[in-house]
């Protein structure tokens, strides 16, 4: 009986002289070109044809891979480009599941040889591995010179997925119209190296900024603050999605909140002004107080309390405000400059009219002192 096998490192390039197969082709860029070992021939979709294009590699039977190692080009000739993928993998050839989700790649020759490596989840076993290419922007088509797979490790010390701290918000009852003060996620990569973000986005009547960018370092995280703005009374929620190339992309927080039909009268202040005179720049003035009063027969929610400008505040307000009740608000002027500062109080509830923003305070930093000589 005679026995055959084939001994693979950690090295060994799986897709080499393989068989390819692309949705198009433009003249002789054909696809046998992305496994022939040749950084200087590649494969090239029909240019204008529209996307997205794939290229298709058969690795013979279900392997175990780990990593992929994308090529255009080597020469300088070919400038900096990004190309949009996803990876995609089979066992039969027909149907397809997504391995790493869309995300844009930079090939640049002068800092990377034109290359990038795509690390794929632990475990992953396939044996057809496909590139679906959505956009170029050096391009009107989609281009590459070598599709190199490697083996996957046999399980354990791949990549990870990206973490989500909360894994959700609830915003509580908000006015309809109004919108609520931000709330914060923080999103955590742990992996030992980069992993790329092609999108960050809030559903519903949710709103976000972050930190994120176009990716997150090993190890390292980024901040997303998410709002609610209701449109309508009654319960909402909606989806924070982060979507990159770490496994299981993309990352989703749930959000939820209720919107409320404004409460009666609106809140009132008093005093309705602050005046905290001079101050030295550098110092923090003693605190003046400000009542925030209820006038309704039913609580008030109260979803932010801020300040702005050098000033800070404590208040006693917590989430809501009896019915008839009232909280106080302390307030303190610390200037940062020599000359006069404003700023104004902002009490967003679900009472009419809100926010309350009537406050407003008038101050004046003066210079620290030198010694004379």
């Amino acid at each position: 009986m005679a026995l055959s096998g084939t001994g693979v490192t950690s090295t060994t390039n799986l897709a080499l002289n393989q068989p390819a197969t692309a949705s198009s082709v433009q003249q002789t860029f054909v696809a046998s070109n992305v496994t022939d070992g040749n950084t200087s021939s590649y494969w090239e979709s029909t240019d204008g044809a529209g996307y997205p294009q794939t290229i298709t590699v058969d690795l013979g039977s279900v392997q175990s891979v780990g990593s992929l190692t994308l090529a255009l080009p080597p020469s300088t000739a070919w400038a900096t480009r990004t190309e949009t993928l996803s990876v995609l993998g089979s066992t039969n050839g027909s149907t397809f599941s997504q391995i790493v989700g869309s995300t844009g790649y930079t090939f640049n020759p002068a800092t990377s040889n034109n290359t990038v490596t795509i690390s794929l989840p632990s475990g992953t076993s396939t044996r057809y591995v496909q590139l679906s290419f959505t956009a170029n922007t050096g391009w009107s088509a989609a281009q590459l010179s070598e599709l190199e797979v490697f083996p996957g490790g046999g399980g354990g010390g791949g990549p990870t997925a990206l973490t989500a701290s909360p894994s959700s918000l609830s915003f509580g009852s908000q006015t309809v119209g109004s919108t609520s003060g931000a709330q914060t996620v923080t999103v955590s990569n742990p992996n030992s190296t980069a992993v790329s973000v092609s999108s960050v986005s809030a559903s519903g009547p949710f709103a976000e900024t972050n930190t994120c960018g176009s990716s997150i370092a090993a190890n390292g995280s980024c901040t997303v603050s998410v709002t609610f703005t209701p449109t309508a009374t009654g319960s909402a929620s909606g989806t924070l999605s982060v979507a990159s190339n770490a496994p299981s992309s993309p990352l989703t927080a749930a959000l939820s909140g209720t919107g409320t039909s404004s409460t009666g009268s609106a809140l009132t202040a008093s005093p309705s002004s602050l005046s905290f005179g001079n101050q030295t720049v550098g110092s923090t003035s003693a605190a003046q107080t400000v009542t925030v009063h209820n006038p309704n027969s039913t609580a008030v929610s109260v979803s932010q309390l801020a300040v702005s400008g050098p000033f800070s505040q404590t208040n006693t307000c917590g989430s809501s405000i009896a019915a008839n009740g009232s909280c106080t608000v302390s307030v303190a002027f610390a200037p940062t400059a020599a000359g006069s500062a404003s700023g104004s109080l902002t009490v967003a509830s679900n009472a009419a009219g809100s926010p309350l923003t009537t406050v407003r305070r008038h101050a004046s930093g003066n210079p620290r002192h030198r010694a004379g000589g």
